[in-house]
């Protein structure tokens, strides 16, 4: 037999507790449900004494009831089952205990009790998300039973928009977010994803733009030396792979420098006293992408291009490949600037420590003013041993301020200071040689398309004499 009438609602309301994580200013808060009612006999008389009450949530008035233990505990219900019970479809549930020497929270005076639900079991905002029509059940332990859900189950649908309204559609706002949270910037601006490899994702076909309401200012990725730029430029610090390859959109920048794989031998390149120490030419032999230019000395060395033309005050990129497996320092390759033959500065260079395989670099700098021509050197630095294994290709020079991929202009349309190439005198017959009009060197056309050489040239057993005379410009001497 019911010893309880009825548990009559005298206030229905709904307050929060805020509880900020010391990680984030915008934690989720604490929801707490506030909820009176009061205690009477099936003769109206006040009761007193020790009581569990059960309360549970549902979204129909015919769902089925939750079932609080047989043994009441206070504590949260779930759909598996605990101590205080099984959800059995209820959205939420748990077990209070009340006493007339309990604390003010939870005691009863003159049959009244005061109840904060969202104790035990927490009311996340994402209970109140997807429906409209919200009910709350109660149940009475009596002394040796469950009284049995009372009846009507009460509405709270009130409650509930309250709930709602103060999250988001039952989420909370967060600036260290995982799953069901709504992103929010911390107090600096910034905000973290704290859910397993999270995902910012675009619908069906739509582009994802990042920083795309007019702002100029880059999208990095780690730190401030990766950076994707509002102009397009991709910046890295590191060495990149990538497996498809690169395609550019737009002008392929030309490469300035002649010869710049050694496709020649060493043609435009020198002193021919620093070739003798260990430089040579190699072809494709599985080693590189192609030829390149190999070290196998013991000593420091370097070569230098022959000038190319380039004016000042005008940014320059070059670009190339290293591969330093021998050499106890550094090696370089230099963009040396002149002002005619006069050294002023290195405005670029890309290094390669001892131990490292074929390495990509690039490197971006102005020419200094009164630049007249720009020279490449390689440089190699403290080798240890002979056969060195240093090697250097596909190096480009070019005006701008980023590299592009790697080309030859600079083999076939060297038009600056075109070299005098004799057909039948391959590659390997011109290493050791350099432009100029003295012994051992190339022949050069000046601007006006005249060859001037010094000295004198043998014909067979005779001799050729030039001088610059009108009157006798050749003269041959038969011996």
């Amino acid at each position: 037999m019911r010893i309880l009438r009825k548990v009559l609602i005298i206030l229905l309301s709904i307050s929060f507790a805020i509880f900020l994580a010391s990680s984030s200013v915008f934690a989720a808060p604490q929801s707490l449900l506030n909820y009176q009612g009061r205690l009477e006999n099936s003769q109206g008389d006040l009761l007193t004494g020790n009581y569990y009450v059960a309360f549970c949530i549902y979204n129909s008035t015919t769902s089925t009831a939750c079932a609080p233990g047989s043994t009441p505990t206070a504590g949260a219900m779930s759909s598996a089952g605990t101590s205080s019970g099984t959800l059995n479809g209820a959205l939420w549930g748990e077990v209070q205990y009340f006493s007339n020497t309990n604390t003010p929270s939870n005691e009863i005076q003159n049959g009244v009790f005061n109840a904060q639900l969202g104790q035990y079991a927490a009311l996340n905002g994402s209970l109140f998300e997807g429906s409209s029509n919200y009910y709350l059940g109660v149940n009475v332990y009596n002394g040796s039973s469950w009284d049995g859900q009372m009846t009507p189950l009460q509405s709270i649908d009130q409650v509930a928009y309250a709930m709602d309204s103060a999250l988001l559609q039952g989420l909370a706002p967060s600036s260290s977010t995982g799953p069901n949270q709504i992103v929010s910037t911390n107090s600096s601006g910034n905000v973290t994803l704290s859910g397993t490899n999270p995902q910012v994702n675009a619908t069906g076909s739509n582009t994802l733009t990042l920083n795309g309401a007019g702002g100029t200012g880059s999208v990095c990725f780690f730190s401030g030396s990766n950076c994707l730029t509002s102009s397009g430029n991709l910046n890295l610090s590191g060495t990149s792979t990538f497996g498809g390859g690169i395609v550019r959109n737009g002008t392929n920048n030309p490469n300035l420098l002649f010869n710049s794989s050694a496709e020649l031998g060493l043609a435009g390149w020198g002193p021919s006293s620093s070739i003798s120490q260990g430089w040579s030419s190699r072809g494709n032999n599985g080693y590189a992408n192609g030829s390149f230019f190999y070290y196998g000395g013991a000593v420091s060395s370097e070569i230098s291009s022959q000038p190319i033309p380039f004016g000042a005050s005008t940014p320059v990129t070059i670009s190339g490949w290293i591969f330093n497996t021998g050499s106890a320092g550094t090696n370089y390759i230099l963009l040396n600037a002149y002002d005619g033959s006069t050294f002023i500065s290195t405005v670029s260079t890309l290094s390669l420590s001892t131990g490292t395989g074929w390495t990509y670099l690039t490197a971006t700098g102005t020419t200094p003013a009164n630049t007249t021509a720009l020279y490449v050197g390689l440089d190699i630095s403290n080798p240890n041993t002979a056969g060195s294994n240093i090697a250097f290709e596909r190096i480009k020079v070019e005006q701008g301020t980023h590299a592009t991929p790697y080309s030859k202009e600079g083999d076939s349309n060297y038009t600056q200071y075109p070299n005098i190439l004799i057909p039948g005198l391959n590659a390997s017959e011109l290493q050791g040689y350099v432009a100029g009009v003295g012994a051992n060197n190339l022949l050069l056309l000046d601007s006006a398309g005249n060859v001037n050489i010094a000295g004198s040239g043998t014909f067979g057993g005779g001799s050729l004499n030039l001088d610059n005379t009108s009157s006798n410009n050749l003269t041959s001497t038969t011996n």
